[in-house]
């Protein structure tokens, strides 16, 4: 026992003995620091550092300065000090200069004052090791936006009445990645004396690079206490299509309020507005100036008026939970354009979203609502959407429920302006609309209800439009539906109507009486000739990337009525035409009763009627055309199809049809013709019979001065001459396929003529040629 008393006696001693050394090693360090810090131990010390860690310098020097025993001043001067840790980091610094004040109280050190820090970097490089894919856990990619207060972040325990001169200069910095350009940069943080011992004054400059991505500068003056942060500077970033510059003023207390006014240019655009930032733990404001949009298309400037957006962020989560939108747009057209004055819209929207389960079941749900809404000269317009859509919250993101319902009005109030609008574009409206005046509505309503629903809509269009002799009212209808799911389309499905409900047009001005000229109209290409260029120049053949079903039916309320120069009146015509993109068009075009002037004679045009069937190649021919005098009523019927018309002469009193002939022709009966004129009569009859002239050749026959008609049934080629003046004559002759033939000929006195023939045939090139003629009959 006393053993053992003896040895812990021993034992106690020896630990007071160690402790006191201890203290007295603490002491002498405190009190002579110098004889441990300096240049020769730290160099001894680097020995056992790991050997991908080099560090060196030029000079390395300690000062240490005693006002009492428990204040210390310490001061740190390096030179030329580098340090590379491979392959990550490399970095010198020519100058480093540290000057520390500590002392003890109660046994315990702190920091009493920093009084410099100063530091010149001349070189920093990192590389960037290439990211290691690794699995991740499913976590939600919601952001938390709620910002909190700079006073939360700031430790509220530091004094700057400690800090002292700070400057701090990095230059070329360098950081490699694994691909892709280096990112180069400098900085320089410099403390500026401050009236206020409690804030921090810094001014900042800073600038970066990456070769072909962006460049940015920023210059800033940073004022900094326990509560706030405020910096006011200006900020440049450059990419390759895009440059923003702006003034910043920014101040971060219990909340972030921030203001800039960013000079924004993408190409030819130059935008200049105000932003207005409010953020905190509760909300998230942004706040647009006027956004002018000069010269968007023919010279129409666009404006965006006071835009804001206002969310309110989900308390727990700190998501925007509530989010509204509310944005002016002003379309201002050409100063030049008469009757056109600004078009003033107003988009507002609101947004509601909340979470739904936890963990790997995470979904988040949003509704809203949409209005686009105006009203002008120029346009009415109003849409709304109001949807619902539910998202999944882990990577990959997928929509797992959607529904929504969009209504779009649109109305244009004078026709005529937009026709102004359009004109010299790809887009001008034709002749004979261009002179319509009037309105035009068009309503548009879609609906989906789920994901495993197609998305349907129906869109209906009026239009109102009319001038002295025309008039264009229209409506039309359309029926879309998407074909499977919304989310993984297999097509589309579309059906219109159209209903005529009154049309009439005006026809541009024809003559018929002027045969068509002798050289062909370049801006018509032959059949033979497209064929060759196709061959030569075949068309890309586009296939588009969906199945598209279309069908469209076009009828008439009352008949069409078209007004010619030509006419007397107007033709009416009524339509009933079906289409689809699986069959051929069936239905029926009528044309319906109405007087015409045939082979310069009163007639009447009862019908003709096309009738579409789906099951043949061209459409079937059914009319008649009748001609009454007090000695007979002759009716012309039209049978057969537009590719083989057939042309039946019927007359009451009963005549054969060369005797009807010489009635149209000649307003004489057979026994009254002479020679030529019962040869033509006899040449037509047996042309018609064959069916080589048709009902057009018969119009334009009917209105031009024939002399004769002569007819060849082996070749069932017909030739009819006209006179155009007393030494002038014009023929023509066809076999109605593939051969046809235009002479004039015109006599220059004496025996002598001129003679130029244009001879075309469907599988050769065209042959023009001109004849000196002596002619002299015996």
């Amino acid at each position: 026992m006393a053993l053992l008393k003896k040895s812990l006696k021993i034992f106690a001693l020896s630990l007071l003995l160690l402790f006191i050394l201890l203290i007295g090693a603490l002491a002498y360090v405190w009190m002579r620091p110098e004889v441990v810090i300096n240049e020769k131990n730290v160099r001894w010390a680097l020995q056992y550092a790991p050997d991908n860690l080099k560090i060196s310098w030029d000079e390395l020097g300690f000062k240490f300065e005693s006002p009492d025993w428990s204040h210390k001043r310490i001061q740190v001067a390096a030179k030329n000090l580098c340090v590379s840790y491979a392959p990550l980091l490399h970095t010198c610094a020519p100058a480093i200069s540290v000057d520390v004040a500590m002392a003890v109280t109660n046994w315990r050190p702190h920091l009493e004052q920093l009084r410099e820090v100063t530091m010149d970097v001349s070189e920093l490089t990192l590389n960037l090791p290439a990211k290691e894919e690794t699995p991740e856990e499913p976590k939600s990619v919601l952001p938390d936006l709620k910002l909190p207060a700079f006073a939360e972040l700031m430790p509220q325990q530091l004094d700057f009445n400690l800090i002292g001169s700070l400057r701090l200069s990095l230059k070329n910095i360098r950081v490699n990645f694994a691909e892709g350009a280096p990112l180069l940069a400098q900085a320089e943080l410099t403390r500026l004396p401050g009236d206020q011992a409690t804030e921090l004054h810094f001014n900042l400059s800073a600038q970066a690079e990456q070769a072909g991505t962006f460049a940015a500068k920023a210059q800033a003056n940073i004022l900094l206490d326990l509560q706030k942060l405020v910096v006011n500077g200006t900020a440049q970033v450059t990419l390759p299509s895009l440059s923003i510059e702006s003034p910043l003023s920014a101040n971060w207390g219990r909340d972030l309020r921030a203001q800039a006014k960013p000079l924004i240019r993408y190409g030819k655009i130059k935008l200049n507005p105000a932003v207005d930032l409010h953020w905190s733990n509760k909300e998230l404001n942004v706040t647009l100036g006027d956004i002018q949009l000069k010269n968007v298309w023919r010279k129409i400037s666009l404006r965006l008026q006071d835009c804001a957006v206002k969310a309110t962020l989900d308390s727990e989560k700190g998501y925007p939970a509530k989010a509204g939108l509310q944005c002016g747009l002003i379309v201002t057209p050409d100063k030049n354009r008469a009757g056109i004055k600004n078009v003033e819209t107003l988009l507002s929207a609101t947004l509601a979203a909340h979470t739904l389960g936890k963990g790997a079941a995470e979904r988040l749900r949003i509704g809203g609502q949409a209005e686009l809404s105006g009203a002008n000269t120029f346009l009415q317009a109003q849409a709304k959407l109001d949807g619902e859509v539910e998202i999944k919250l882990q990577k990959p993101l997928k929509i797992t429920a959607a529904k929504a319902g969009v209504e779009v009005h649109l109305r244009i109030p004078d026709f005529v302006i937009w026709k102004d609008l359009f004109e010299s574009t790809p887009f001008a409206v034709p002749a004979p609309l261009h002179v319509l005046t009037g309105d035009v509505d068009l309503d548009v309503h879609a609906q989906l209800t789920d994901l495993e629903s197609p998305l349907t809509a129906d869109a209906t269009a009026q239009t109102r439009l009319s001038s002295k002799n025309q008039r264009l009212f229209v409506k039309a209808t359309a029926d879309l539906e998407t074909l499977g799911k919304v989310l993984r389309p297999q097509g589309l499905k579309v059906h219109s109507d159209v209903v005529l409900q009154d049309v009439h047009l005006q026809a541009p001005p024809l003559r018929l009486a002027v045969p068509p000229q002798v050289l062909p109209d370049k801006r018509f290409v032959m059949r033979k000739d497209l064929d060759i260029i196709e061959e030569e120049n075949p068309y890309p053949t586009t296939k588009l990337p969906f199945e598209l079903q279309w069908s469209v039916r076009v009828k008439t309320e009352k008949p069409v009525l078209i007004s010619s120069n030509l006419l007397q009146s107007p033709v009416p015509i009524a339509l009933d035409i079906q289409a689809q993109s699986d069959r051929k068009p069936q239905g029926k075009v009528m044309v319906q009763s109405f007087p015409f002037e045939f082979f310069r004679k009163k007639a009447t045009v009862n019908n003709v009627d096309l009738i579409f069937h789906p099951d043949t190649v061209a459409p079937e021919l059914s009319g008649k055309i009748s001609y009454s005098n007090p000695e007979v009523n002759i009716r012309i019927l039209l049978l057969g199809n537009t590719q083989r018309p057939i042309v039946n002469l019927e007359s009451d009193p009963q005549l054969n049809q060369q005797q009807i002939l010489s009635v149209l022709l000649f307003d004489k009966s057979l026994d009254e013709l002479n020679e030529d004129e019962v040869n033509s009569t006899s040449n037509m009859s047996r042309a018609v019979s064959d069916g080589a002239l048709g009902l057009f050749s018969l119009l334009f026959l009917s209105s031009t001065p024939i002399q004769s008609i002569s007819y060849d049934p082996n070749s069932q080629s017909y030739t009819a001459r006209m006179r155009l003046d007393d030494n002038t004559t014009f023929s023509m002759q066809s076999n109605m396929t593939e051969q046809r033939q235009f002479t004039l000929r015109r006599r220059l006195g004496g025996n002598w003529s001129v003679r130029t023939e244009l001879s075309q045939e469907d599988d050769r090139a065209d042959v023009v040629q001109t004849l000196l003629e002596w002619m002299r009959r015996f």
